[in-house]
């Protein structure tokens, strides 16, 4: 018995030595984001997994707008590690394989088409990442949030009920009222929550409903 126990000791601490190894070496290059940053753990997923990239080897611009253009190339990336799709190559701007993907893919309607390279506006990346949930044919929606709830977004708000979408699902939360600001351009810091939110079930957040 004393055998075993000290065997099973010695894994522990092998193993514990690894895990600590392991997380010692995930660790984000950034210089601007620091370690105690609230979106920290979402960008060293985010990052982790290749689904985005910093502005330089050392730069990630946390406060930074992300174009259309980034973000249907993000929405591939996440696409791409539940599904066999491939990108097809094009002799047009760097970011036309990824547009060109996810109208094949049915992740943009094919009559939707913005300036890819201008900032994205909030509403904009709500479409663009409404129809990349790989859970959306396995789980229901955590939330059952009507849009009445969202002081800001109306039936005439620009993608209004692709917002709704995500806030029923737990991957969009808005500000502490709720409130979306879908006229404004989101932030680089703002796009690795939703994104850690659309790869991890258990990262979705459950909303206060009335």
């Amino acid at each position: 018995m004393k055998k075993i126990i000290l065997v099973l000791l010695a894994f522990f601490v092998i193993f514990s030595s690894m895990c600590t190894a392991f997380a010692e070496e995930e660790k984000l290059p950034f210089t601007d984001v620091p370690s105690d940053a609230w979106y920290y753990d979402y960008l060293l997923d985010a990052y982790s997994n290749l689904i985005i990239s910093g502005k330089s080897e050392t730069r990630f611009d946390p406060d930074g707008v992300l174009t259309g253009a980034e973000a249907v190339k993000i929405v591939c990336a996440i696409h791409r590690i539940f599904n066999d799709g491939e990108l097809e190559s094009s002799l047009g701007c760097w970011y036309q394989p990824y547009v060109d993907y996810c109208y094949k893919n049915n992740l943009i309607d094919q009559s939707i088409s913005f300036d890819w390279k201008k900032p994205a506006t909030r509403a904009q990346m709500a479409y663009i990442f409404a129809n990349c949930d790989p859970f959306g044919e396995w789980y229901e929606d955590i939330n059952n949030v009507p849009i009445t709830d969202i002081p800001d977004v109306f039936d005439s708000t620009p993608f209004a009920y692709q917002i709704l979408s995500l806030y029923n699902k737990g991957i969009a939360v808005g500000d502490e009222d709720m409130r979306f600001h879908p006229a404004e351009n989101i932030r680089r810091c703002e796009v690795v929550a939703i994104i850690s939110r659309i790869m991890d079930w258990k990262s979705r957040i459950e909303l206060p409903k009335g």
